[in-house]
């Protein structure tokens, strides 16, 4: 069980990439500077979690296509006009 204050997110691996949900809300997680409370990270990404930045490294899967960063904007912004609302 996991007791809100104790973590921030989480990141999970789907669909041969990894993801991140935001569980805490308070200090924020950010993809590349964008508040949000669920995306998708892409290598390189920078994650930001309470005060700490980490940059994203992992290699994709030979079986998944790599999605395109235009795709991964509008996934982020998607989730960010959720959060908004």
């Amino acid at each position: 069980m996991l007791v809100r204050g104790e973590f921030q997110c989480i990141i999970e691996q789907d669909d041969g990439g990894l993801s991140v949900t935001d569980i805490a809300g308070g200090l924020g997680t950010f993809v590349n500077g964008d508040r949000v409370t669920r995306a998708a990270l892409l290598p390189g990404d920078r994650l930001g979690v309470g005060r700490s930045i980490f940059t994203v490294e992992y290699e994709l899967r030979h079986s998944v296509a790599k999605p395109s960063t235009s795709a991964a904007a509008i996934q982020r912004q998607e989730c960010a006009d959720r959060s908004a609302v």
